[in-house]
C-alpha cells in the first residue's frame, strides 16, 4: 500500500478546520456530532472523526492507518495479501458496480475471484463482468471463477447457531486454496456475514468475521464483506455497528459517502455533514419536546379512567364474595390488569418529568419487600402460565423505607422482562435477602435469550435494547432506564449479569435506613 503523504500524516490545516491526527489501537471509527453519530469511510481502524458544528474536526487514527476516498475495487485500494474490507451499501446497484471493478482489475491481472453472495447478487456480477468481456464460463471451469450461495456454504460450517471453526478452516480454506494453485492471488467477496447479521444473529456474525480474520493469517487473499446499511439503522445497532468495523482493515462506506477526488469536495462534504447533523440536533430537541408534553398529558388523561375501573373492579369483587368463582377469577383478573396499565402510566408521566428537567418525587413509606415481592410473584404467575415464578425469601418481613408503588414497579419490570426475553418458557427465580443490617437485596434471573456483551454496558440507557432483542420482542427501552432511576434515587444500586444464549440476573440493592425525601 503506498505509503501516507507528510500532509496527511501531519494534519493538513485548512480555515476553520483542524485534523488532529494521534496514535491509538484499531478500533471502530465514525462521525458524531451532538447525539448523532454518521460513520465515514476511511482505511484501516480509525478510532473515531468527531465534528462539532463551529469548532473543527478531530480525527484519531491508527498509526497505520490514513484517510481513503477509493472504492474497495480501485488498484490504489486493494492488495492481494491479508486485507479485509467492509463495503456498506444502500443499493444493490452501488453493490454490484464496486464489486465489478473490484474483480474485473483482479481478473485482469491474472487473480482468481470467489464469490459467495445470494443469487441475485452472483448472477447480477456475473452479467457485468461478461458485458465487460470476461468468459465467465471459462473462468468458472478454469477454476479462476468460484460462484457460491450463501446459505448452501453456512450449511456447512453452522452448528447449533454458531460457525465452528474447525469446519469453517476445512470449508473455506478448501477454496481458498483450490483458488489459489498456480501461485495465484484471490480476491473473495462474501455476503454470509450479513446475512447472520439481517437473522437477528449478531454474536453469530461477529464470531464469523473473526473466523476470516484467523483464515486470513494463513491463506493469501484479499477479502470484502457486503452489508446493506438498512442492517445499521436504529441507535440499538450503534455497537454492533462499531463491532463490525473493528474486524475489518478497510471501511468503505455506502453511495451517500461517495468518492471524492479533490480536497474542496471533500470539504464541502463536511460543512454539509455539519450542517445537516445541526438540522438533526434541533429536530430531535423538538421532537423530545412534543413526546414529553404528550407523555405527561396522556398519562394524566388516563389515569382516571383507570381509576374508575379500578374501583368499580374492587367495588365488585366485596359484592360478589360467595358467588361463583369464575366471577370472582374474573373482577381480579381485570383489577390486576388495570394496576399494571396504572404503573405503565405512571411510568410514562415519569418518564415525561424527567425529560422535561423535573424530579421524580418518591412517596416513602414503611414497606416489607418480602411480602411485596410475593404478591408480585404472584400475580405475574397468573399472566403467564408458561413459566415457573419461583420466589426465594431468606429472612420475613425485611422492612425498608421505600416508595412502595415504585418499588414495585421496577420488579413488575424485572419478572415482564424475563418472561418477554424467555420466550420459550422456564423458570424465573425472584430472590429477597439482607445483606448485614442496612441493605435488602433483591435478584431477578432467567434462563432465556441472555443480553449480547456488547449491549450489556448500555442495556440502563434510555430508549436502547439489545441487539438481539429488537428483532424477536416488542417493547419501549424505558423500563430499565427508569428502573435504575428509581432504585438510584433511594440510594441503591442495579446492575445486569448476562451471558447471550443462557439468560440474565438483574440484582437490586436498596438501603434499609435512607432518610425520608419529604
Amino acid at each position: 500500500m503506498p505509503g501516507t503523504s507528510d500532509q496527511e500524516e501531519n494534519g493538513p490545516r485548512h480555515s476553520g478546520f483542524r485534523y488532529n491526527l494521534s496514535y491509538t489501537r484499531r478500533e471502530t471509527a465514525g462521525v458524531r456530532c451532538g447525539a448523532h453519530q454518521v460513520w465515514a469511510g476511511y482505511v484501516g481502524g480509525a478510532r473515531r472523526i468527531s465534528v462539532r458544528p463551529g469548532i473543527g474536526i478531530r480525527l484519531n487514527f491508527a498509526s497505520d492507518t490514513r484517510l481513503s476516498h477509493h472504492p474497495p475495487g480501485s488498484e490504489r485500494e486493494v492488495t492481494a495479501h491479508h486485507h479485509h474490507a467492509v463495503q456498506f451499501y444502500e443499493s444493490d446497484d452501488y453493490l454490484l458496480q464496486s464489486l465489478r471493478t473490484l474483480f474485473g482489475e483482479g481478473l485482469r491481472n491474472g487473480d482468481s475471484a470467489v464469490v459467495v453472495a445470494t443469487g441475485s447478487h452472483r448472477r447480477g456480477l456475473a452479467r457485468l463482468l461478461e458485458q465487460d468481456g470476461f468468459d465467465i464460463p471459462g473462468l468458472t471451469a478454469a477454476g479462476r471463477y468460484v460462484s457460491l450461495d450463501t446459505d448452501m456454504l453456512l450449511s456447512v460450517f453452522m452448528q447449533d447457531g454458531m460457525p465452528d471453526a474447525t469446519l469453517f478452516e476445512s470449508a473455506i480454506g478448501e477454496i481458498v486454496a483450490n483458488a489459489a494453485s498456480d501461485g495465484r492471488s484471490v480476491r473473495v467477496y462474501g455476503e454470509m456475514v450479513s446475512t447472520l447479521w439481517a437473522q437477528g444473529r449478531q454474536t453469530a456474525a461477529i464470531r464469523l468475521e473473526e473466523l476470516w480474520n484467523t483464515l486470513l493469517e494463513h491463506h493469501p487473499l484479499s477479502l470484502c464483506c457486503g452489508y446493506p446499511m438498512s442492517g445499521f439503522a436504529g441507535r440499538s445497532m450503534e455497537v454492533g455497528f462499531g463491532q463490525v468495523c473493528a474486524e475489518h482493515s478497510r471501511v468503505y462506506p455506502a453511495e451517500t459517502g461517495s468518492v471524492m477526488d479533490s480536497e474542496d469536495e471533500r470539504l464541502l462534504a463536511i460543512a454539509r455533514l455539519q450542517q445537516q447533523t445541526a438540522t438533526l440536533v434541533r429536530e430531535a430537541q423538538e421532537a423530545l419536546r412534543m413526546r414529553n408534553d404528550f407523555l405527561i398529558a396522556a398519562s394524566h388523561d388516563l389515569k382516571t379512567p383507570l381509576s374508575v375501573i379500578l374501583g368499580y373492579a374492587q367495588m365488585l369483587a366485596r359484592d360478589t364474595t360467595g358467588t361463583d368463582g369464575r366471577i370472582s377469577e374474573g373482577l381480579k383478573s381485570i383489577e390486576r390488569r388495570a394496576r399494571l396499565m396504572t404503573a405503565a402510566v405512571e411510568e410514562m408521566a415519569d418518564a415525561g418529568r424527567v425529560d422535561a428537567g423535573d424530579e421524580v418525587v418518591l412517596r416513602r413509606e414503611m414497606v416489607d419487600l418480602a411480602a411485596l415481592a410475593r404478591e408480585t410473584v404472584m400475580e405475574q404467575q397468573k399472566m403467564s402460565p408458561r413459566h415457573q415464578i419461583l420466589v426465594n425469601i431468606e429472612q420475613a418481613p425485611l422492612i425498608g423505607f421505600w416508595d412502595m408503588a415504585r418499588v414495585s414497579r421496577v420488579m413488575v419490570s424485572l419478572i415482564g422482562n424475563a418472561v418477554k426475553y424467555s420466550p420459550d418458557g422456564g423458570q424465573i427465580t425472584v430472590q429477597v435477602t439482607r445483606e448485614g443490617n442496612d441493605e435488602a437485596v433483591l435478584s431477578v434471573r432467567d434462563a432465556g435469550m441472555g443480553i449480547p456483551a456488547g449491549d450489556l454496558p448500555r442495556i440502563f440507557e434510555r430508549f436502547y435494547r439489545g441487539a438481539n432483542a429488537v428483532a424477536a420482542t416488542a417493547g419501549t427501552g424505558i423500563g430499565l432506564s427508569m428502573a435504575r432511576r428509581i432504585i438510584e434515587q433511594h440510594g441503591g444500586t442495579i446492575t445486569a449479569f448476562s451471558i447471550e444464549g443462557r439468560g440474565s440476573t438483574f440484582v437490586v440493592r436498596l438501603p434499609r435506613t435512607t432518610a425520608p425525601n419529604m
